[in-house]
């Protein structure tokens, strides 16, 4: 079960962000859920970089305002977001 609590809390993501620092925002707040599932910050930053370089800064900024089924989503987001959290755990990368 593990695994499904940040997919789940993708959705809450982004609260709050500034012009000038929203893809930090974009992370910390990523990180932040992340690691209340359970996640070192170690592993919640490899998945974040990692989904950040498959897909896109701009992508991971409007998280916020997508649900996991939502038509702007690359129709393997999620499969890929649970292989980078299963890798990134197993890995645990500096």
């Amino acid at each position: 079960m593990k695994i499904y609590q940040p997919i789940l809390g993708i959705g809450l993501l982004i609260h709050t962000c500034g012009l000038a620092n929203c893809e930090l925002e974009s992370q910390y707040n990523f990180e932040r859920i992340c690691l209340s599932g359970g996640h070192s910050y170690t592993s919640c930053k490899c998945i974040y970089k990692r989904l950040e370089h498959i897909y896109s800064p701009q992508l991971l900024m409007r998280l916020k305002y997508l649900s996991l089924q939502h038509p702007e989503l690359p129709k393997d987001f999620v499969s890929v977001m649970f292989s980078t959290i299963q890798w990134c755990d197993e890995n645990e990368v500096e």
